[in-house]
């Protein structure tokens, strides 16, 4: 039976394998185990390899320390069946989530959801919400909040992608009743991305893939692969070093 480092890695960087499809378990004293999307452990952070008891892909277990059960080469389970367009290493996956009414929650997104109807041409708003962070005395972040939710209805978009969100607005967002209706949120809501990078997508549109590249503290580029009428359509979004930073124009040539 191989470790549960081996298997991490295994699934982590062997490009037959589906990260994003991968759940793992974790113990917890005194508690049932955690349950972790995978792209989510970090190796060599807090958890170590010992309190990882199981790995599951796609609700089957194919790796389990208690029953000694390693089938993760006998089952299809969280195998790509299709190339990726957002390929590990490159891009680290992500989970997208989409609201469960009965549940009262954004949930990952179950497989076999029906597609939508899909549009042509595909229409995407890009817009930077401002950090509450600069010149928080001059922009009313209080107020424009709801007005930018208000515009971003109005606009009617397949796909929205934000810059310089904040979790303020990820969670005004999230309770809105129209993004809860209609949209799928790229990543976790639960995770730290849009704190730690501040971007935000919102797709409307069936995702077929979602990930993130990390460019460096606080900067990195998301990205979501959407099926448009024409077949898959990659979006990606990013924000470059602004003005407030010392030398940023220097830093956004590089």
């Amino acid at each position: 039976m191989r470790t549960s480092e081996e298997i991490y890695h295994r699934v982590r960087w062997d490009t037959r394998f589906d990260p994003a499809r991968f759940v793992m378990g974790v113990s917890q004293r005194g508690a049932p185990p955690e349950r972790m999307p995978l792209p989510r452990f970090t190796p060599g952070g807090e958890i170590p390899w010992h309190r990882v008891l199981f790995f599951e892909a796609d609700g089957e277990v194919v790796w389990d320390r208690p029953s000694g059960v390693d089938r993760i080469d006998a089952t299809d389970a969280g195998r790509v069946h299709a190339p990726r367009r957002l390929p590990s290493p490159y891009f680290t996956a992500r989970t997208p989530h989409m609201f469960s009414a009965p549940k009262d929650v954004w949930a990952p997104v179950p497989e076999g959801v029906p597609a939508s109807v899909l549009p042509a041409p595909l229409t995407l708003l890009t817009w930077n919400t401002l950090w509450d962070r600069y010149d928080s005395d001059r922009i009313d972040t209080a107020r424009r909040r709801p007005l930018l939710l208000d515009a971003l209805q109005a606009a009617d978009a397949d796909v929205i992608a934000l810059q310089e969100a904040e979790p303020a607005l990820l969670g005004l967002l999230l309770s809105t009743p129209w993004v809860r209706e209609s949209y799928t949120f790229w990543a976790d809501p639960a995770g730290r991305d849009v704190a730690d990078c501040g971007l935000l997508l919102l797709s409307r549109l069936p995702v077929r893939e979602a990930g993130l590249h990390v460019l460096g503290p606080h900067k990195a580029v998301a990205a979501v692969v959407v099926e448009g009428a024409e077949g898959p359509v990659t979006v990606a979004v990013t924000h470059l070093s602004s003005d407030h930073s010392a030398n940023g124009a220097a830093r956004r040539e590089v």
